[in-house]
């Protein structure tokens, strides 16, 4: 018998209203059930209530997926995971198995053309409240943009919203005193514009934070922007356009598997998108520790 698949369908991602005939195709798929996310959704509680554990397809952006990971918890081993990416930038599906189409990811799931992957996840405490991440954390100036980037600018604007963050985070003349560690290793401190602690290489719809790092090698990328006076802000916009940002000497990029950073003030970061303030931050990667079901795109 076929695995039962229980598609999770995010009405409000962005991708959600211009693909309605793919929904009602999927409707009429067979072994599969929609059901449709809302804000007063517990999920857990839902899951608990399935007579068998179906695959379960979380059709939206980097925020459903990340929404449903932390409702579900992400090492839960009753259900198997795959994306369908109907999101603004779709960072994990792009980074796991490139760009496709909504319609083409959906054939591969519906004709059980899929396969296994492993990925790195992480974990966040924030002062005292812990979060499951896949992608990446960005704490300062982003997370600040992030947080008052609309609904509507997401969808009018696509993952351009990301590159008119990217602009903010470079240009904006804000800095934070924090003091981080990496593993068990020595405190720094550092006065910053932004950081990221990645898994990947991309976040914000296809923007390079991390060149060359992969989402499954095991490794926390850590980089962090100092602060900067306007010329040198206008330097590093230059070289980040040009995709030669790491070379800048306002850039620092580490690895670890550990972080702790604590600021002296009340700092924003942005967990795969969902806002959260604080002051003191533990990170920790857990390699592999994620398995979901791709498209088999070997054919």
């Amino acid at each position: 018998m076929n695995q039962q698949r229980l598609v999770l369908w995010n009405p409000y991602a962005s991708q959600a209203e211009a693909n309605m005939d793919l929904k009602a195709d999927i409707q009429q798929t067979p072994d599969t059930r929609i059901h449709e996310l809302s804000e007063q959704d517990n999920l857990k509680d839902f899951l608990e209530k399935q007579s068998h554990h179906p695959l379960l397809v979380i059709a939206g952006g980097d925020g459903t997926i990340h929404k449903v990971l932390n409702q579900v918890g992400a090492s839960n081993e009753k259900f198997d995971f795959a994306v369908l990416p109907l999101g603004t930038g779709n960072d994990l599906a792009n980074a796991t198995f490139g760009k496709i189409s909504p319609w083409d990811c959906w054939q591969a799931i519906a004709e059980d053309r899929l396969i296994s992957r492993k990925l790195d996840l992480g974990k966040v405490k924030v002062d005292q409240q812990e979060l499951y991440f896949f992608n990446s954390i960005g704490g300062g100036i982003s997370a600040e943009f992030s947080k008052n980037v609309t609904k509507g600018e997401k969808k009018t604007l696509g993952s351009l919203t990301y590159l008119k963050g990217s602009l903010e985070v470079i240009t904006n003349p804000k800095r934070f005193h924090v003091n981080y560690r990496l593993d068990d290793g020595e405190w720094n401190a550092r006065e910053i514009a932004n950081f990221f602690a990645s898994s990947s290489s991309i976040c914000g719809g296809g923007l390079e934070v991390a060149p060359g790092a992969k989402n499954n090698d095991g490794m926390l990328h850590f980089i962090t922007y100092r602060a900067m006076n306007s010329i040198d802000r206008v330097i590093l916009m230059t070289d980040y356009l040009a995709g030669r940002y790491e070379e800048n000497e306002a850039v620092k990029s580490e690895v670890c598997n550990r972080l702790e950073l604590n600021s002296e003030e009340t700092l924003k970061v942005s967990i795969d998108g969902e806002i959260k303030s604080g002051c003191h931050f533990q990170i920790e990667l857990f390699p592999q520790a994620l398995e979901i079901q791709i498209p088999d795109l070997s054919e």
